[in-house]
């Protein structure tokens, strides 16, 4: 499954799904979220990650590496917690997302971003 949608609920982020990978950026090019998930049993979601943030240049931006913890609720939607692995780093950010149905043992899909929380509008 491999899609794209931009403008995710009115959050002003695009979101790409390339069957592995999840990436989502704002739409000021301020951050880029990468996002690789897991689900567990009974709906636990877990995974590890990065943000990037821009110095001055577009190219030349400081990352910083994730752990991703979260639950998927029975209607699909869940909170997924960004907790920075560097004590120093940036705060934990919070997504709510909407989740594709799950077919079979597949990786959990977002197929859309309803909110967040930590990172610049």
């Amino acid at each position: 499954m491999v899609f794209r949608v931009d403008k995710c609920a009115e959050t002003g982020v695009s979101l790409r799904y390339d069957g592995h990978l999840h990436t989502i950026r704002n739409a000021a090019g301020t951050w880029d979220l990468r996002l690789e998930l897991e689900q567990l049993a009974a709906g636990e979601i877990v995974g590890v990650g990065s943000v990037t943030t821009p110095l001055d240049a577009p190219h030349d931006g400081v990352t910083a590496r994730l752990i991703a913890s979260g639950r998927v609720g029975t209607d699909g939607t869940g909170v997924i917690e960004l907790t920075p692995l560097a004590a120093a780093a940036r705060n934990v950010i919070v997504l709510a997302v909407r989740f594709a149905p799950r077919i079979d043992e597949q990786e959990p899909v977002v197929s859309e971003v309803l909110a967040i929380q930590g990172l610049p509008a």
